[in-house]
């Protein structure tokens, strides 16, 4: 070990991108360090990262599908490509329309037609289909994650897709049926739903496409319905998560439904989003109480920032790390590429996504900070790796450590500060130093 190099990639906001620096090399600990250290623990091992994803919006598919063929290709690339890009091997797209499509619609709009009948998708056959087609053509193992905004307005107890209302009870099959004629239909146009979740933000009535579930019905609604719908279509394997909205409650939520033995041998896991706050310690009591659940973090959105700004990279950076290091085990941005207004959307001006396309001129390409700071964790660790043990002297740094597949080690560390600050990373008795820049994000892959 002792002589062996580290491989040091740097972002930093004074000294641009994806740096390759010069290699580090180990010596030996032959005074037994004490101070400034970052200490790794490969015999303790945590999750298994299942990877790290985006939303394709229909507003993605529709900018996808206006830029040339060449612009599309890069930004494909740049998003799933292991070599080129950042090697993301997750998708998540929508069941029917989400406020980040170009026009409110469902499958079947007619009133009654419990038979689905009408049931068609050729409004997704415009845009949204087309991109995720030319997604899988890049990356044939992507998973894709679908989930539902509304169900049809004859569906639900307020008549409307919008403002929130909730799944009338005489219509839960046919929305359970609904969904598996979705899966079905993708799946005879080439695009295999590797998992649910049950309902976007399961608590939010908004002016948008939006349906509430308490945790009761969410619970029901598994058990009595979509699970059992699912495996009478053979999709036994299909993963389903529940909750799908903000940490705070995600508690309550999955107590109550992994409490009921014939609801919980459904679900897979649990999906958050970062709306509400950190939350950090809750996932790890909801970890605690039901380890063998999965948690997705499964949306993760820049907002509203207006400008491009370096903190958006550094808050992708420090939700990552507290979520993962808090037993997530999938991480997801949100819309992968807006246009320079954050648009396509039919409810409200507002959207940031780690690329953006500027059709006003000739659809030049930005790349956020938020696109790098996320690569130096998806390019790196690679599904199927496990979390390591670590520690280190300041939390001033931010850290995570992985251990990959072909046993080599990746340590990301985040430095919001504003002064460079040093840490020796201590291997298997080994040393190595560095100085961490201000406002920097880096990743060191060593090992085996």
């Amino acid at each position: 070990m002792v002589g062996r190099s580290i491989e040091v990639i740097c972002s930093s906001r004074n000294g641009g991108c994806f740096n390759d620096c010069p290699n580090v090399f180990f010596y030996q600990d032959a005074n037994e360090v004490e101070k400034e250290l970052l200490c790794i623990y490969p015999e303790v091992e945590y999750q298994e990262l299942e990877g790290f994803g985006g939303a394709i919006t229909e507003s993605v598919a529709h900018n996808l599908c206006r830029m040339g063929p060449e612009k599309q290709e890069e930004v494909i690339n740049a998003y799933f490509d292991p070599v080129q890009g950042i090697g993301l091997n997750f998708c998540r797209t929508h069941i029917g329309s989400c406020d980040f499509s170009t026009e409110t619609y469902s499958y079947d709009d007619i009133p009654g037609d419990f038979g689905l009948e009408k049931f068609h998708i050729d409004h997704d056959r415009r845009e949204l289909l087309p991109a995720l087609k030319a997604v899988l053509k890049k990356r044939p193992d992507l998973k894709v994650l679908a989930s539902p905004w509304s169900p049809p307005a004859w569906m639900k107890t307020n008549a409307s897709m919008l403002e929130g209302g909730s799944v009338k009870e005489s219509c839960r099959q046919v929305w359970a049926d609904y969904i598996v004629r979705y899966l079905q239909e993708y799946e005879k146009e080439g695009i295999p739903v590797w998992g649910l979740t049950v309902q976007n933000e399961a608590k939010a009535s908004q002016t948008w496409e939006s349906c509430v579930y308490t945790g009761k019905e969410e619970k029901e609604f598994v058990r009595d319905y979509l699970g059992p719908a699912l495996c009478r279509d053979g999709r036994e394997d299909l993963k389903i998560l529940i909750w799908d909205h903000n940490k705070e409650r995600v508690v309550e939520r999955v107590s109550e439904a992994m409490e009921d033995r014939k609801a919980a041998g459904y679900i897979y896991g649990a999906a958050i989003h970062w709306y509400s706050g950190e939350h950090f310690e809750a996932l790890q009591v909801a970890h605690e109480k039901y380890p063998q659940l999965h948690l997705f973090s499964t949306e993760n959105s820049m907002g509203r920032y207006p400008d491009y700004t370096w903190d958006m990279g550094e808050r992708i950076a420090h939700g990552v790390i507290g979520d993962l290091k808090n037993h997530v085990s999938a991480w997801f941005a949100w819309n992968l590429i807006l246009d320079e207004g954050g648009f396509p959307n039919h409810d409200h001006p507002m959207g940031k996504s780690p690329m953006m396309v500027d059709f006003r001129l000739d659809g030049a390409l930005h790349y956020d900070s938020a696109y790098y700071y996320l690569g130096h964790f998806s390019k790196y660790i690679r599904p199927g790796a496990s979390r390591i043990g670590s520690s280190i002297y300041t939390d001033k740094l931010e850290n995570i450590t992985f251990r990959n597949p072909d046993g080599s080690m990746v340590t990301v560390i985040l430095n919001r500060t504003d002064e460079g600050i040093k840490f020796i990373l201590k291997y298997e008795q080994k040393l190595a130093d560095f100085i961490s820049a201000p406002h920097s994000i880096t990743t060191l892959c060593y090992g085996p």
